[in-house]
């Protein structure tokens, strides 16, 4: 890029931020930024048109903001030091909803003058406006690239009626163990989720960013179990599937959902770096002592299913980084399935079983799930033909001629194939057989008929789910 297109670029950015800041009606009117040299700009090209990004970087604070084509903005910010920002919405009937986990209900609630004080995520509806505010979560960086949450550093959110509107108060201390403060909401001109829809607001219920994933202004957040390393109360690590923003863009059913999974699968983007995969950066106790696997190393499920995200996002925006992301990934997994397997053969043919875990620096050979194995099977027969489907096809195979080895004796499926070529591990209640259930779906869509091996193994695995009364599995009741 030359010098002069870059300053152009700084320029219109500079003009184009003013100009939606100070005229826009969103909340975002009041927000600082207006008048400042983006950082960073980007045009982001989809199906509907244009997304505005930009940041905004101070020695105080960090501010992303994605303006959509149907006026829509995602606004986030990480603080370094004490502060607040405010916002108003103009308008008349306002209130508001959140999730209480305690009732395992949501509430509702009108908002009153005197304002009130929250610490969760609130659903806020003014006339016919729609925001989704976040709490300020005070983080300190810790090992492995993993955060710790200080609770005692956590901002408020506060919200107030005013004569001609209601104003969002977002507030924090300063932080003293923390390094920062990262918060985001979302604003529309109109209803972001249809709240009258029960399956929509069933959804919602797992989409809080206040119990258990986090979103920080790098990416989503999970806690650390205790075979991890650092782990503990509050501590969480970056986890590569992402689950909250993968749901967004593979489940939709909302503006919402819409608007989050792009800005967030995007600022995710960031975190592959060089490497076609996301590292798991916290140190898995067991995969250590059994693999001598360290931290940084690559899981084919994780990675699996945020490249299955990036696929269905890119099918339903457009967006070509998108596209490069999953296909980069597809390359990577033909590449690997080539190397770090381990051949089966039976009925005339060699399949292969595919390892789920791997570090660039080495380890020795790991294990074989099952669910791994049939979620990449997925992927490469979604994304694309030849090399790809090839692959797909050898790892089916890997599963068709060890079929009769997965059957454990109580009649529930082993959960892996081991390197020393047995069967072994406690297998998940229901998610491998969704697994098999969503590769037979499409395997019967596209060659219109069902794999004899893979029905096998689904009877085995339901008889055992249904002797267990075990009922959310895909496609309960319809046996």
């Amino acid at each position: 890029m030359t010098g002069f297109s870059f300053l152009f670029k700084k320029v219109l950015a500079v003009l184009l931020l003013t100009m939606l800041l100070l005229n826009s009606p969103s909340p975002f009117a009041v927000s600082a930024g207006a008048g400042a040299d983006p950082t960073y700009y980007e045009t982001i090209s989809t199906n509907s048109g244009e997304i505005q990004k930009s940041e905004f970087v101070s020695k105080d604070k960090r501010e992303m903001f994605y303006r959509y084509p149907n006026e829509d903005l995602f606004y986030q910010q990480r603080a370094f030091k004490q502060g607040s920002s405010s916002f108003f919405i103009p308008g008349e009937k306002a209130f508001l909803r959140y999730y209480d986990n305690g009732k395992k209900d949501w509430v509702v609630s009108s908002v009153s003058p005197q304002g009130q004080s929250y610490s969760h995520m609130i659903h806020l509806i003014v006339d016919e406006k729609e925001c989704i505010l976040s709490v300020p979560y005070a983080w300190k960086p810790i090992a492995n690239r993993s955060l710790e949450n200080i609770p005692s550093e956590n901002g408020k959110i506060q919200i107030s009626k005013e004569e001609t509107g209601v104003r969002i108060l977002f507030s924090w201390s300063k932080p003293q163990t923390a390094k920062y403060t990262d918060f985001f909401m979302l604003s529309s001109q109109e209803r972001l989720i249809d709240w009258e829809n029960p399956t929509i607001s069933r959804i919602w219920k797992g989409y809080q960013f206040c119990e258990e994933g986090r979103w920080c202004y790098s990416g989503f957040f999970f806690p650390s179990p205790s075979t991890y390393e650092p782990s503990g109360k509050n501590i969480y690590n970056l986890n590569p599937a992402a689950y909250t923003p993968s749901h967004f863009i593979q489940t939709g059913g909302s503006r919402a959902a819409d608007d989050l999974g792009i800005a967030m699968m995007d600022i995710m983007s960031n975190n592959y770096g060089s490497t076609p995969y996301i590292p798991s950066y916290a140190k898995s106790k067991w995969l250590f002592n059994d693999y001598n696997l360290a931290g940084g190393y690559f899981d084919d499920r994780f990675n699996t299913d945020i490249a299955m995200a990036y696929f269905v996002a890119y099918q339903k925006f457009g967006i070509e980084k998108f596209k490069e992301i999953y296909l980069r990934y597809g390359d990577f997994l033909v590449q690997y399935a080539a190397k770090y397997r381990y051949p089966v053969k039976g009925n005339g043919r060699t399949g292969l079983m595919l390892q789920d875990y791997w570090h660039p620096s080495g380890n020795k050979g790991t294990h074989c799930a099952l669910n791994h194995q049939l979620a990449v099977i997925l992927f490469l027969y979604k994304t694309g033909e030849g090399k790809y489907k090839k692959t797909a096809e050898d790892l089916l195979w890997g599963i068709k001629i060890t079929r009769d080895g997965w059957i454990k004796k109580d009649g529930d499926l082993h959960y892996a194939f081991l390197s020393n070529g047995k069967f072994g591990m406690k297998d998940y209640p229901y998610l491998t057989y969704n697994d098999l259930y969503r590769l037979q779906t499409w395997l019967t869509a596209y060659y219109g008929k069902e794999d004899p091996d893979l029905k096998f193994l689904m009877d085995i695995k339901e008889k055992w789910m249904k002797s267990q009364e075990i009922d959310q599995y895909l496609g309960y009741g319809k046996s």
